[in-house]
């Protein structure tokens, strides 16, 4: 969106008695201004919660442009991979033609909580790196990595471990 407009935000089906939204707002839509949130990506979630108190929850991202309406990161030949997708636990992280030495890393739920925050430091193009998510619930969440101006979301799969028993 351009930095000038506002999107609202707004789940569906409008079945739901009660939101959350990540900013703590409870109301059934939610306005962004993009002056206010600023240029770059931004991650928003809801939870909506039935008459029956069962919730259901949705992410999306919302890119916002410089005030000039040119985006605000050029396209780089950075490759992100994340590997294996699904994991039971430890997620590969390899980054190839990093243009920038500091890179930061977040895991984020589907709530919007940001769970892990990583900073590394890489004098090489290629950075190889493995995070341990075995406590980590089920479920798909979100990485997003910051280098230089660039902000990249790539999601991902946590799958249930399983525990093979010792047979005695």
């Amino acid at each position: 969106m351009r930095y000038d407009e506002s999107i609202m935000l707004i789940p569906s089906p409008r079945i739901y008695r009660s939101y959350l939204w990540n900013d703590n707002s409870v109301g059934d839509s939610l306005k962004v201004v993009a002056s206010y949130i600023g240029k770059g990506d931004h991650v928003f979630w809801v939870t909506a919660t039935d008459v029956n108190n069962c919730p259901a929850s949705d992410t999306i991202l919302v890119t916002v442009l410089a005030p000039n309406g040119v985006p605000s990161v050029t396209a780089d030949s950075t490759v992100i991979y994340l590997y294996p997708n699904p994991t039971s636990g430890g997620l590969n992280i390899r980054v190839e033609n990093m243009a920038h030495p500091d890179l930061g890393i977040e895991i984020i739920d589907s709530r919007g909580v940001v769970l892990i925050r990583e900073n590394y430091k890489n004098e090489t193009k290629i950075l190889i790196k493995q995070l341990d998510l075995s406590n980590l619930a089920p479920g798909m969440y979100l990485m997003k990595i910051n280098y230089g101006n660039t902000i990249k979301i790539k999601s991902f799969i946590k799958s249930k471990s399983f525990v093979k028993e010792s047979t005695k």
